[in-house]
């Protein structure tokens, strides 16, 4: 959830315009939905595919198949949605991990699968002999100055707004 909602929410609770009971209803509403909208779009049918997919391959090379359950297409899912990796990408590339001798050991499922599927694309170009224009992700981030800390602290501070008595319990139950 957004922060400026967060915020928004404690001050309506603090204000006597919502009770905190009236704001756990609604997020036990919401998320009895959220499942059922996200398995309606074309990356969630697409993911549900590509699972299959990777798991007839690994039934092929006489391993254990992982069970096809919301966490594993939710995997497939977020490399088509947020990495922005095509299907007819993703499927050449569980075509190419499959038949590989070392990758074909490793990769048991969605998650594995989308773990390394960027140090896999540069293997694959090695392997062929193309240079390839993808980069590995850095695990490190941006180092930032004392100055530009300090900044960010005091944003956060200046934009804080305290949480009513129960909030906390209103958060664990959205997770």
């Amino acid at each position: 959830m957004n922060d400026v909602y967060k915020q928004a929410l404690c001050l309506f609770i603090q204000d006597g315009v919502l009770t905190l009971e009236q704001v756990k209803e609604k997020v036990r509403t919401v998320e009895s939905t959220i499942v059922e909208r996200s398995r309606q779009t074309p990356f969630w049918v697409a993911a549900e595919a590509l699972c299959e997919h990777l798991n007839a391959g690994i039934v092929a090379n006489s391993h254990k198949p992982f069970v096809l359950n919301v966490t594993n297409i939710s995997s497939m899912e977020k490399l088509l949605r947020i990495d922005m990796v095509s299907e007819d990408e993703a499927r050449s590339m569980i075509d190419w991990c499959l038949s590989h001798e070392f990758w074909g050991t490793v990769i048991f499922s969605p998650i594995k699968f989308r773990k390394h599927y960027q140090t896999m694309i540069v293997q694959r170009g090695r392997d062929s002999g193309q240079k390839t224009n993808v980069e590995p992700l850095s695990p490190h981030p941006k180092v930032l100055s004392d100055q530009e800390l300090f900044e960010r602290k005091r944003k956060r501070q200046a934009e804080a707004v305290p949480m009513p008595a129960g909030f906390k319990d209103v958060l664990r139950l959205s997770k």
